[in-house]
C-alpha cells in the first residue's frame, strides 16, 4: 500500500510507514504528484485538494487531514472524483485536536496586551465562533477573570437551546474581540464568514483588539491594516490573506504577528494524526500498529498549571509556553528582512517549521 504524506507533517512519515509504503512530498508542488497507485493521501492545509491534484490520483481510496477545517478540500472536486471512479472518496480531519494550543495563545497574547497597558486587568473579551478553539479560549480567559461573550449564532441555531448565543452588540462591546470561525462561502454554507469582520464590524472595533487565529480571509485585511496604521485598532494575527507571501505590511501593522502557528502544539499535532490513522485502519479494516501511548510519553509537556484561578506563577507558565512575543519578533524580523516574495514565502514556512512548541496542562 503507498501512502502519500505531505513531508511538512510532523510525526507523519513514522507514524504511517507501519500501515505502508510512505512517498514524502512537497505541498508546494503537490499539483505536480503522479502516483497512480498511491490509495491514502496524508496532506494538511497548505495544499489545494482540487481537481488537478486528484485526477492524477486514480486509486485513491481516502484523503487524510490532520488539520481542524477543511477549506482546503475543493468539496466540488471530491464529488466529480467519485462520480468519475463510482466509489466514495472519505475526506477525514481532526477537529478539536489542536484546540488547546489555540487557546493557549489567545491567552497568551492577553496577557501580553495587560503587561503592555493594551488590556486592563479585567478586560472582556469576545468570543466569535463557540466550537473546540473558542471554548479552549474562553476556558483559559475566564481563569485570569475575564468577562466572556460567547457569539455563534449557527451553534445556537444547531443545538436548539443547548447554546444561548450573545448578541452582536454585545460581542462588539468587549475590549478584545477573538477570531474562531471556519472560512466558507455563500455557495457552501447559510452562514458565510468570507471578510465577515468588514468595515462596519471595525469601526465598531476603534480602539479595542482584535485576534484573528481561524483564517485570514474572515477578515477585510486591507482595512484593518489601515486601521491599525492609525493607531486605531490592535491586530493579533496568525493568519493571513495569501499564506505564505503575506502582505508585509500587515505584518508589520499588527502588535504581534506570528506564521499560523497557534495551534501549533506538538501534542495537538500527534492528536489529529492518531485520529485520521485510526480513521484510516477503520476504513480499510486493518489494526494499527503505531504505538501512541508511548509516543506521547516522550512527549509530556513541562508546562503545568497547578491551580485555579491562574496565580501569577500560573500566569508566568502560559507566558514562558507561547512566547508570544518572541515569535512575533522573530517573524516580523526574519519575513521584513527577506527581500522578493519568494524568500518571505521561505520565511513564513521557516518559521511556522521552527515554531512548534508544548502544550499547556490545565487541571481537570
Amino acid at each position: 500500500m503507498k501512502i502519500l504524506v505531505e513531508k511538512g507533517i510532523p510525526f507523519g512519515a513514522d507514524v504511517f510507514q507501519t500501515l505502508g509504503s510512505v512517498i514524502l512530498y512537497d505541498g508546494r508542488t503537490a499539483q505536480r504528484l503522479e502516483a497512480p497507485d498511491a490509495e491514502c493521501l496524508v496532506t494538511r492545509s497548505n495544499v489545494r485538494v482540487d481537481r488537478e491534484l486528484l485526477s492524477n490520483l486514480p486509486a485513491l481510496k481516502a484523503v487524510l487531514s490532520p488539520t481542524i477545517g477543511l477549506d482546503h478540500v475543493d468539496s466540488q472536486a471530491v464529488m466529480d472524483f467519485q462520480r468519475k471512479h463510482g466509489r466514495i472518496l472519505p475526506v477525514i480531519n481532526a477537529p478539536g485536536s489542536t484546540a488547546n494550543g489555540v487557546g493557549d495563545y489567545v491567552l497568551a497574547a492577553v496577557l501580553e496586551l495587560q503587561k503592555q497597558g493594551i488590556l486592563g486587568r479585567e478586560c472582556s473579551v469576545g468570543i466569535w465562533g463557540y466550537g473546540n478553539c473558542g471554548h479552549a479560549a474562553a476556558d483559559r480567559l475566564r481563569a485570569i477573570g475575564c468577562r466572556v461573550v460567547a457569539y455563534d449564532p449557527p451553534l445556537e441555531h444547531a443545538h436548539k437551546g443547548g447554546f444561548h448565543s450573545a448578541g452582536l452588540d454585545d460581542l462588539l462591546s468587549a475590549d478584545c474581540v477573538s477570531l474562531h470561525l471556519p472560512l466558507t462561502m455563500a455557495s457552501e454554507s447559510r452562514w458565510p464568514t468570507y471578510r465577515i469582520v468588514n468595515k462596519r464590524i471595525l469601526d465598531a472595533l476603534r480602539g479595542k483588539v482584535l485576534i484573528n487565529t481561524s483564517r485570514g480571509a474572515i477578515i477585510d485585511e486591507t482595512q484593518a491594516v489601515t486601521y491599525a496604521k492609525q493607531g486605531v485598532l490592535n491586530l493579533v494575527l496568525d493568519v493571513f490573506m495569501a499564506e505564505p507571501t503575506v502582505s508585509i505590511r500587515t505584518v508589520e501593522a499588527a502588535v504581534f504577528a506570528t506564521p499560523h502557528v497557534a495551534g501549533s502544539i506538538r501534542q495537538g499535532k500527534l492528536r489529529a494524526l492518531e485520529h485520521v490513522y485510526n480513521a484510516w485502519c477503520d476504513l480499510m479494516g486493518m489494526h494499527g500498529k503505531y504505538n501512541f501511548r508511548l509516543a506521547y510519553e516522550r512527549l509530556r509537556s513541562p508546562f503545568l498549571i497547578k491551580s485555579l484561578p491562574l496565580t501569577t506563577a500560573g500566569r508566568e507558565v502560559v507566558v514562558k509556553a507561547v512566547d508570544i512575543a518572541y515569535l512575533s519578533n522573530r517573524f516580523k524580523q526574519s519575513y521584513k528582512s527577506a527581500r522578493s516574495e519568494h524568500t518571505r514565502g521561505f520565511a513564513f514556512i521557516t518559521t511556522r517549521r521552527m515554531s512548534m512548541r508544548d502544550e499547556v496542562v490545565w487541571p481537570d
